[in-house]
């Protein structure tokens, strides 16, 4: 039963109630020889069976509206549990990538400048920054890789890895490539 029933219900009594005493308050006006009894029962049931007919409709509609606004309040609620809960699976893939995973041991051939260790050849790394850790494109791009810090931020593939560390460019990478192989760098090959 939900919680408006009850006030429903009530409408209802109240309704009896009043054809209770609405037949007892007119008893004087039917017993006048000059009115007729029924018109005025009639007309007084007529009055009060309208009246009660639009507080049942308002009633269901107020029910209704609170149901409607419940059920988008429980989808919303729903959303958001399901949108957190893939948010933690990503953060877990990405903090279960091993150490030796996420920065290769560098070998002489991949190190350009101060970016060492990434698992995309160097030529991209030389085209894409000249080796610098903190190059800067106006298109959003930074770092060695040059990653779009679109990446990193909100529910971007490397959400909740530091751009501006060579480690956290190093992590974006691979994951990346691990989803993309060179695709990303298209341009640069």
């Amino acid at each position: 039963m939900s919680k408006r029933t009850p006030r429903v219900i009530a409408a209802m009594l109240c309704c009896v109630t009043f054809l209770a005493t609405t037949s007892t308050a007119h008893a004087a006006k039917v017993a006048s020889p000059t009115t007729d009894p029924v018109s005025v029962l009639t007309a007084d049931a007529n009055a009060y069976g309208q009246a009660m007919i639009v507080a049942f409709w308002d009633e269901l509609a107020r029910y209704e509206a609170a149901r409607l606004e419940a059920e988008r309040v429980e989808a919303e609620r729903v959303a958001a549990e399901a949108e957190a809960a893939r948010l933690e699976a990503e953060r877990r893939r990405v903090a279960s990538l091993t150490p030796a995973r996420l920065s290769p041991t560098p070998s002489p051939l991949s190190t350009v400048g101060e970016c060492t260790g990434f698992v995309i050849p160097d030529y991209i790394i030389q085209r894409e920054s000249g080796g610098n850790p903190s190059a800067y494109n106006p298109s959003g791009a930074y770092g060695c890789a040059q990653t779009l810090l679109s990446h990193y931020s909100g529910s971007g593939v490397c959400a909740g890895i530091n751009p501006y560390t060579i480690e956290g460019q190093r992590a974006c990478v691979q994951i990346l490539y691990d989803r993309g192989g060179l695709a990303p760098w298209a341009a640069t090959r």
